[in-house]
């Protein structure tokens, strides 16, 4: 039976996928909706005394924009594992989502379904889009060392994903899709879905942010980018090779001995340590706006002097590329590890093999990068010139191995 009930009264989804809606058509609706009233109600489910949308946003939002003030409404009860199902279903196949919006509902939608199929999978102690990114990335890793981890999921996963609105292969949507969503800032998201650019774009507007938020931040208020012709034009009109473009020119520098801290590590190589780690305990070398990403449990800025402070639990190291502190930072990381004082460690620099700190390193087991991290920073510069290294120290390695082999070679060396 529908009832009316007060649009004030009800909150949005949280699981909703779509992050735009057209205005244009949002407008439409409303004169639709008073034109003919409201055929088809809302669902809500009932969250305490207040409501929660399950399906019929656009019309909610319509009949608010035309001044209605209760709304016809079907109310369901479900749980929250229920309702996400609802709403993502209800979503998942709409043809007006961008591409950038209509990944993210994949996501949900194969995180929800495993969860229902697969208990082991429901017991990943990780928000939606990190477990199924977290169990994609071990998947595509198991695929190459035939270990037998995508055998608890293989099946379950085949499933789901064939019962997408377009079907389509787990491993190409982790590579080419899911993982580059993850690794986008949520304001390029947004950008991407309100002007419904592609996926190529998308990325291309996310290395344009970090190399140079001033120009990222013109894209998202005036929706312009200046091209390496000199000509202007709207960010949906350029194709991802002329924003790519742009940003190549941008100027580019890399300097190994200064006082920065402001190296900002790519998020894809900050989830695998948390995977390797359990998560990051401790970042003794760092600034707040890296924490965004990193969101170590306790951490120092270079005011907070890092090397004075006590260190404990699993760290995350990006250390300064300045002598003596690069030294004296690793040293640190070593002897607390030797001391028992941390747990485990990743510690990320160069592949500087002419310095003593790289040869007190690689007693451990480490990742040559297949190819150069893009750091990004707010100074409009960016690190390319040197290839990088990860090292682990802990008492994990295979899953090390298994989880930073998607990054380059692992290697471990034995003196004899």
């Amino acid at each position: 039976m529908d009832i009316f009930i007060d649009v004030s009264e009800i909150d949005p989804s949280p699981y909703q996928p779509r992050i735009h809606i057209d205005p244009a058509r949002l407008k439409d609706l409303g004169e639709n909706i008073r034109k003919y009233g409201l055929i088809h109600p809302i669902k809500v489910r009932p969250i305490g005394n207040r409501f929660e949308l399950l399906a019929g946003e656009r019309r909610m939002l319509a009949c608010s924009d035309i001044g209605i003030k209760q709304i016809r409404t079907e109310i369901i009860e479900a749980n929250d594992t229920q309702a996400r199902g609802i709403v993502l279903s209800e979503n998942i196949a709409r043809d007006d989502l961008s591409p950038i919006e209509k990944i993210g509902a994949y996501a949900f939608w194969i995180d929800h379904e495993m969860a229902q199929a697969n208990p082991e999978y429901a017991e990943i102690q990780k928000q939606p889009l990190q477990r199924i990114a977290w169990v994609l990335m071990k998947m595509n890793s198991d695929e190459r060392h035939k270990t037998s981890f995508a055998n608890k999921f293989i099946s379950n996963i085949d499933i789901a994903f064939r019962g997408l609105p377009e079907p389509t292969q787990w491993q190409s949507f982790y590579i080419n899709d899911l993982k580059p969503y993850v690794g986008m800032d949520e304001e390029v998201r947004e950008v991407a879905a309100t002007k419904k650019l592609n996926k190529s774009q998308a990325k291309a507007v996310q290395k344009l942010k970090e190399i140079n938020p001033k120009s990222f931040q013109t894209i998202k208020e005036d929706g312009k980018i200046d091209l390496a012709s000199g000509e202007t034009v709207n960010i949906e009109d350029a194709s991802s090779r002329e924003i790519e473009h742009a940003v190549s020119m941008r100027p580019v520098s890399y300097h190994v001995s200064d006082d920065s801290y402001e190296w900002f590590t790519p998020l894809e190589y900050i989830e695998a340590a948390r995977v390797v780690m359990n998560g990051i305990d401790l970042d003794p070398a760092t600034n707040i706006k890296a924490q965004t990403k990193i969101k170590a449990a306790t951490f120092y800025t270079k005011n907070d002097d890092g090397l004075s402070k006590p260190w404990s639990g699993s760290v995350w190291l990006n250390p300064p590329y300045n002598m003596p502190l690069i030294e004296q930072f690793i040293d640190r990381a070593i002897s607390e590890y030797k001391a028992g004082n941390i747990t485990c460690a990743i510690v990320l620099t160069n592949n500087s093999t002419d310095t003593e700190w790289f040869h007190k390193l690689i007693q451990y087991p480490f990742c040559l990068t297949r190819g150069r991290i893009q750091f990004w920073n707010d100074d409009q510069t960016l690190a390319t010139r040197q290839g990088q290294a990860l090292f682990y120290l802990g008492n994990n390695p295979d899953l090390f191995v298994s989880t930073f082999s998607a990054f380059g070679a692992v290697l471990k060396i034995y003196d004899y």
